[in-house]
Parts: structure tokens; sequence; C-alpha cells
């Protein structure tokens, strides 16, 4: 079997922002991917869950788009979305055909500059979650085993700790917490913007510079090791 190349360029903008583009031609349609460099192991004992909820809540409202048009505006142009939540990072996608590319590129920047859900959207958020943890940990015979087996495997907070955050918590949290959050981690320094598919490279750099150039990059906070210690011996659940 041939190898197959993948052309690859790269940019990071003056503000930080990493840009990674990939031209693939063969079908009319692009994805575009953020990462952002921050997940549950930048939680500390007794505030977990955060960077999970956080997720959900970047769906919820800008300075220029009301809660849920995010969704809205992307499958109008028959676009998917969604994002998942990690132990070391984040991530925001969207599949769409090769004209919803500036959309998606404008939305992922506003949300990242002119993030602002309400304190109603928060507790809606807050009672999803709550109800995710109960279908897919407390009332999951394998979802209390995964749970137990990290508990039970690792010893730093950074790697053990659930990333849907432990029921206790999420009943704690309050909204002032996560918009803290989005200040301390949320800038194009901490960024990689990955976008594959129908479109030319030097456009995609030109609309990363229209849309998250003057997005400001800001001092990030020193991340938390994840150095386990040795393991000395068996461990059983």
């Amino acid at each position: 079997m041939a190898d197959i190349a993948y052309p690859i360029a790269e940019r990071t903008l003056p503000n930080g922002l990493r840009v990674i583009v990939s031209q693939d031609r063969t079908v009319p349609s692009v994805t575009v991917n953020l990462w952002v460099k921050v997940g549950s192991r930048d939680e500390v004992p007794g505030r977990t869950g955060f960077a999970h909820l956080f997720e959900h809540l970047m769906f919820q409202g800008s300075a220029n788009v009301a809660s849920g048009e995010h969704f809205s505006a992307l499958m109008g142009v028959g676009g998917r979305l969604n994002a998942t939540t990690w132990f070391d990072r984040t991530n925001y996608f969207e599949a769409v055909p090769t004209g919803g590319l500036d959309l998606a590129l404008w939305l992922e920047a506003d949300r990242m500059a002119n993030l602002n859900f309400s304190n109603q959207d928060f507790a809606n958020e807050m009672s999803v979650i709550r109800e995710e943890r109960r279908q897919r940990t407390e009332d999951s015979p394998g979802g209390k085993l995964w749970e137990q087996l990290y508990l039970s495997s690792f010893q730093t907070d950074a790697n053990r700790a659930p990333i849907i955050g432990y029921m206790a918590d999420l009943h704690a949290l309050k909204a002032a917490d996560l918009r803290r959050w989005y200040r301390r981690w949320y800038a194009p320094n901490n960024a990689t913007l990955v976008v594959v598919g129908d479109v030319r490279a030097d456009a995609v750099k030109a609309l990363a510079e229209r849309y998250f150039g003057l997005i400001a990059a800001q001092p990030l906070p020193t991340r938390k090791p994840q150095q386990e210690p040795a393991q000395v011996g068996i461990r059983r659940v």
C-alpha cells in the first residue's frame, strides 16, 4: 500500500494562536477543530468538573450570539458540531460545507473573546451535568468500575479525579467560578486551531488572522505536574 501524504501548513499568529492547515479537495467540506490546553488535570480537590462543565457553557451564548444560536447557525448551513473534554485538553469541532468555513471560524473566535453565559444558563447546564453523572457513573456498573479503577491506579489528583467531577462538587460550583476559569485559560496563546478539508492554506491563515488576530494573548497559569510516584505493588479493585 502506498503512503498517503497529508500536506501540512503551519503558522503561529503574533498573539500565540497556533494554526495548522491540511488541504484535502476530495469533497467540498471542511472540519474545524479548536484545541485548548486545559482539562480536568488543571482542577483542584473539592473543585472538580470545571473543564467539562465549561465545555457545555461554551455553547451558551456570547456578546454577539444568543444562547443556542451557535448550534442553529452552523446546522443551518449544513454543519454538525460538538466538543469533548479530557484530562489535559478541551476541544471544539465542527464539520461544514466549504462555504461555512468563514462562519465557523467567526463563531469560534467570538466565543473565545466574548463568551457571556447567564446565571440561568449556568444553572441549566449544572442540572444537565448532574444527570449525566447519574446516568454514566452512579447508575452504571461500568461507570462505577472505571471511576474506581482511576482512583486505585493513580495517586496524583490530576490523574485520578473523574473528568465529569464528583457529585458533591457539582452541587457546589458557582457561575463566577466558571467565569474565572474562562479568563484564566481561554486565550489564543493557549490554543491550537486545526483546519482540514477543501481549503487553501493561505486563505485559512488570512481568516484566522482576521477573526482571532485581535484577541490579546494573556499570562497563563502554571499547569500542575502529572508525574506519578513509582508503582510499588499490585493494586486491585
